[in-house]
């Protein structure tokens, strides 16, 4: 606005990245400076299981708040059933007390003992748990079945520890790249947004609510509402709403792995674009996969203790085209005519990528 007589006011709002940073570090803050009490002594309670449980542990929440328990030998839990613990507290220390409190759990129980009180799921739990079992008992192979649901429980300690060493066990996580194929196979079936959106959200619950997935389906919805945003912009509003939805998660490994990789990926989008020619996927492939290990180096680092660099480059330059033919098959199997042959090629596919990184 101008003055009568007077100059022009140079005053002009501050750029939507920059208050976007802003509300980033208001959120970050203060549970950063933040320290939790970890609960001791002997520990008796009852709520839900709130997570699809892995193998060992599960998630339970109730009136008192979520945590985190053992699963005695022998007890099988299902996600939405109502369960009484009895058991002892543990003190989480060093990166394991930052994957609870990403996981936003208020301690860790070794469990004693686990009944379940009442075995009926909700209603919206059981679509998605007899999902889950269709999507084991139609791939006849760890390694899709692991992809498809984000699961690395369901793979061997063998063949785990060859993807962790060859900086490729980020195919087994639910993750944007999954989110993406799944995406990239919608829109060759239709070209409305609304469907593609509502069978990501289905793929979204069925994993878990993965952070990474839901990153991506905020950067998915933002770019299909065509608003006036860069890809850096639609990154940090996916963080911050995030932070808003999980305070939490600021804590949690998963998330900076995420997000750090993400913005490695659109730091060298613009020198990917000019890479062209019958070689240049492999090429891309190396160039993001260096990107990525480096700006990711100091977490994996400082959570593992260890990285994979540089056998990641050449492990990735194999894993990730015939990891998306495998991920790819998989989603295909539950279509009509064509599913047993999908599930077979995602079944070969994956002995085909196992037998590759074995030989790196």
């Amino acid at each position: 606005m101008n003055t009568p007589g007077g100059p022009p006011c140079s005053c002009r709002r501050p750029p939507l990245t920059i208050l976007l940073l802003v509300c980033l570090a208001a959120l970050v803050i203060p549970q950063v400076c933040w320290t939790p009490e970890w609960p001791a002594g002997p520990v008796e309670l009852e709520g839900e299981v709130c997570v699809w449980p892995s193998q060992t542990y599960f998630f339970v929440k109730g009136p008192w708040g979520k945590a985190a328990a053992t699963i005695p030998p022998g007890v099988e839990i299902k996600a939405g059933q109502k369960v009484k613990i009895w058991g002892r507290w543990s003190t989480p220390e060093g990166t394991f007390a930052h994957w609870l409190r990403g996981s936003g759990a208020l301690g860790w129980i070794y469990s004693n003992s686990v009944i379940v009180t009442d075995d009926s799921q909700p209603l919206l739990v059981r679509p998605f748990e007899w999902l889950r079992l269709a999507v084991v008992g139609r791939l006849g192979h760890p390694i899709p079945q692991a992809m498809l649901l984000g699961d690395r429980n369901i793979v061997p300690k063998d063949m785990l520890e060859l993807f962790d060493q060859t900086g490729t066990s980020h195919l087994l996580a639910a993750s944007g790249l999954h989110l993406s194929i799944l995406v990239s196979l919608l829109a060759v079936v239709t070209s409305k947004r609304w469907p593609i959106l509502i069978l990501a959200a289905v793929y979204i619950l069925l994993t878990g609510g993965k952070v990474g997935m839901v990153r991506s389906a905020i950067m998915l919805t933002l770019s299909f509402a065509k608003l006036p945003l860069s890809k850096w912009q639609r990154l940090l509003i996916a963080l911050i709403a995030i932070l808003i939805i999980w305070p939490y998660s600021v804590w949690s490994v998963s998330l900076w792995l995420s997000f750090v990789s993400t913005a490695a990926v659109l730091f060298v989008g613009p020198l990917l674009q000019r890479i062209r020619g019958w070689w240049s996927y492999p090429v891309k492939i190396a160039i993001t996969s260096v990107a990525c290990q480096l700006v990711t180096l100091p977490i994996v680092y400082y959570t593992f203790g260890r990285v994979a660099f540089p056998v990641c480059v050449p492990a990735n330059i194999w894993a990730i085209p015939v990891g998306t033919v495998v991920l790819s098959a998989a989603f295909l199997s539950f279509l009509p005519l064509v599913g047993p042959v999908a599930s077979r090629l995602s079944v070969l596919a994956a002995q085909l990528l196992v037998w590759g990184l074995n030989f790196l």
